[in-house]
């Protein structure tokens, strides 16, 4: 019965397994060792020194122009999510208009700490003396860090591809970012031999041997696909902003100010009155405060992110600030209950001893209206609070 049940049944199997092995292994050898790797050559002259960009999807000349923003000596570079407004008193505005000072921003909402980080590790290059600013969302720290749909957006092909083959780079960020490659690899739509080389980098690091196998046994019935790398040239150029402006901060502030809260006409909760009637009334008349999620550090995934753009950051000698934005205290309830996670990352801020802007408040007797236009993004009189701190950090 044994000799039947092995001849039969595991025979057959092991034959099979063997086999497979040999035609895997057969595969592999004929499609070699290493993968064709093809240089893409992005080239070319700054354009712009003043406003933003929301991301780099318009092409090759906004990652220019982003590389060009940290390289040029004579630029200021505001990283940030969807504080970044088109008002005309955001730094990369103001600071151009009235005062010639070149200032670009990028980002939108959902552009967060690992977005920030893929774009600084892909800027190495030029990043030493770079004047960069960051605005940090303390909703950030309340999500589980960045999504898929932002990832694919913000991690453009050009800039992993020139992270992936910088040899001047820590493994480790390499690491990181494979990290969240793997961990999302399902939901990746158009996932690229670029993304899958940071991720391999990954899973050898954490011997997963069964994912790990599963690639090797596609890449070999398939072939590997080829590894692309991104070269840039990037030539800054010289600004030709003026300055028309010979206002003062403190005046200029309390004017604004004034004027925002004089304009708001239905709510007590300092936000202005299209967004109220938008977002937080409801049909009867009444709203929901909102209490603050509250999160442990320990294990977030953003707060991770965070750890590893100020440790990049100072690695490599940039002259970067940070800004803490608030949440307005009177629509979330427990906002002193969010201090704990504010006073550590100011810590972490502070230890490396980068200049920084804390405008969290924990109460309602501590917040200065029109900081925030709305519940959580930046007012014009939150903005030249901004500026004033900008112009001591890097222009006195």
């Amino acid at each position: 019965m044994l000799i039947k049940l092995f001849r039969f049944h595991f025979l057959p199997i092991i034959t099979a397994l063997i086999l497979t092995f040999l035609v895997v292994y057969l595969i592999s050898m004929s499609h070699g060792e290493e993968s064709v790797t093809e240089v893409i050559s992005v080239s070319g002259v700054q354009e712009k020194h003043r406003g933003k960009y929301a991301n780099l999807l318009a092409g090759d000349q906004s990652e220019i122009d982003l590389f060009a923003s940290i390289k040029n000596a004579n630029q200021l570079t505001i990283f940030g999510s969807s504080e970044l407004s088109l008002t005309p008193y955001a730094s990369y505005h103001f600071l151009p208009d009235s005062m010639g000072l070149a200032v670009m921003g990028f980002g939108h909402a959902y552009h967060q700490n690992l977005s920030i980080l893929m774009e600084l590790l892909a800027a190495k290059e030029y990043l030493k003396g770079a004047d960069i600013c960051i605005v940090l969302s303390p909703g950030w720290f309340t999500t589980n860090g960045t999504n898929v749909e932002a990832f694919i957006e913000f991690a453009r092909p050009n800039l992993l591809n020139k992270l992936l083959f910088d040899s001047t780079i820590s493994e480790n960020y390499k690491k990181h970012v494979g990290r969240f490659i793997h961990n999302h690899y399902t939901k990746i739509n158009g996932v690229t031999s670029t993304m899958d080389g940071l991720r391999n980098l990954y899973l050898d690091q954490t011997k997963n041997v069964i994912d790990g196998s599963r690639l090797k046994l596609m890449q070999a019935l398939i072939g590997k696909r080829p590894l692309i790398n991104t070269i840039y040239s990037v030539t800054t150029k010289k600004d030709s902003l003026s300055t028309n402006w010979d206002g003062s901060f403190e005046i200029s502030k309390k004017r604004l100010q004034s004027e925002f809260v004089s304009a708001i006409t239905n709510n007590d909760i300092y936000v202005y009155d299209e967004y109220f009637s938008k977002y937080v009334v409801k049909q009867d008349g009444t709203f929901q405060k909102r209490p603050v999620v509250k999160i442990e550090l320990e294990g977030s995934e953003e707060y991770t992110d965070f750890l590893l753009v100020l440790e990049f950051l100072h690695e490599n000698n940039v002259n970067a600030s940070f800004i803490i934005q608030p949440f307005n205290p009177y629509f979330y309830t427990g906002t002193e209950e969010y201090q704990e996670v504010i006073d550590q990352i100011e810590s972490d801020i502070q230890n490396l001893g980068f200049p920084y802007l804390n405008m969290y408040v924990a109460n309602k007797e501590d917040y200065v209206p029109g900081t925030l236009k709305d519940v959580m993004h930046l007012g014009d009189f939150g903005w030249m609070t901004i500026n004033e701190f900008l112009i001591s950090t890097y222009y006195e």
